[in-house]
């Protein structure tokens, strides 16, 4: 992304303008909300330890349960095909098996068993599993976990789902979790305190009232000095030579913090951190850093240690423009247009 670019000239450039309103990607509302939180959160943050609860029983039936994957999403799996009914603290909630898991956790208890009698295996498990929760909670206040039995898909309504992907004696199997909106609230709140609470641990100051500014850039070029005054005119046309892309770099205070993605959230830039750890590379002695900011805001210390997750959505104060500022030194020194030249992007330098 950095580069000492070059000033083209109009009559030959192939120029088209770039419309970021159709180029950025969309960003749900519950990714915005709880991309910090629930939607990064290790499982082990909210329930230590469960599979010890598990390991006794399979180990007896001489099989392997092995964790995979976690998922998270807000819609019903379209691969849930057993709904049971649970609340968890009073609230609505629901535990999902899909056909083959059904099948094969009977199978694996009771060998040929099916019908009701499967049925009834499969609500012990359920009970089990829910029993396990309540014991493996990691939350401050007891979690109360209550069975509630069998439900159509069409008459389940949560929030959120959590999907544990698992490998029983080599077969995929998976569970999920429906929770309702406290749930999912609190698990959200609890993740992002974890996150608090191992930045004190390791020295740190999240809860310190020191407000960052925070840069997101296309592109940073290294100019010789006595080239600024012919690449700040109003009018002039710099190719970038970098490729169209949502690719962006975010600096805290000037410096480089994280890389990520350009996406919009409710008319306004928004950025999904894909790098926590980007490379900053020197820029040439005896030129000038200029940067190329399209979008800006300001995070506390405790906004920074919650966005440090690859997949947080970091919300911008900018509504979505094709605009730019260009940054010498710390000052916007001219505002641009951000044009498309043969594939690459390029500014267009405004008047005052």
């Amino acid at each position: 992304m950095q580069g000492e670019g070059r000033i083209a000239d109009h009559d030959t450039a192939e120029m088209i303008p770039w419309d970021a309103r159709v180029a950025l990607e969309h960003v749900s509302p519950e990714e915005a909300r709880f991309s910090r939180g629930f939607l990064r959160a290790s499982p082990g943050a909210w329930c230590a330890g469960l599979a010890e609860h598990w390991l006794p029983l399979f180990y007896t039936l001489g099989s392997d349960l092995t964790l995979r994957s976690v998922q998270r999403q807000f819609e019903l799996p379209d691969q849930v095909f057993r709904c049971t009914a649970v609340e968890f603290d009073g609230e609505p909630g629901c535990i999902g098996f899909d056909a083959r898991t059904c099948r094969r956790l009977a199978e694996e208890i009771v060998p040929g068993i099916e019908g009701v009698a499967a049925d009834m295996l499969l609500e012990y498990l359920e009970r089990r599993l829910l029993a396990s929760l309540a014991l493996a909670w990691c939350g401050s206040e007891p979690l109360s976990c209550s069975y509630l039995g069998a439900r159509e898909t069409s008459e389940v309504v949560c929030s959120g789902w959590i999907g544990l992907e698992l490998e029983l004696s080599g077969i995929p199997v998976s569970v999920w979790f429906g929770c309702g909106p406290r749930a999912l609230d609190v698990l959200d709140a609890q993740w992002r305190a974890r996150l608090l609470e191992s930045d004190r641990e390791r020295g740190g100051n999240p809860l310190g009232d020191q407000i960052h500014s925070v840069s997101v850039e296309l592109a940073q070029l290294a100019v010789p000095p006595a080239m600024l005054i012919d690449y700040m005119r109003p009018g002039t046309l710099i190719d970038l030579e970098v490729p169209v892309s949502t690719e962006v770099q975010i600096k805290i205070d000037g410096a480089l913090w994280a890389a990520g993605t350009l996406c919009q959230f409710d008319g306004a830039v928004a950025v999904r951190i894909h790098d926590t750890t980007p490379e900053e590379r020197p820029h040439p002695e005896a030129t000038t850093l200029v940067r190329v900011q399209v979008a800006r805001t300001e995070l506390d210390e405790a906004g920074i240690v919650e966005h440090a997750q690859v997949g947080a959505i970091l919300l911008c104060d900018s509504h979505v423009s094709n605009r730019a500022a260009v940054i010498i030194s710390g000052e916007n020194v001219a505002s641009a247009a951000v044009v498309e030249l043969d594939g690459r992007f390029a500014l267009q330098i405004l008047s005052q």
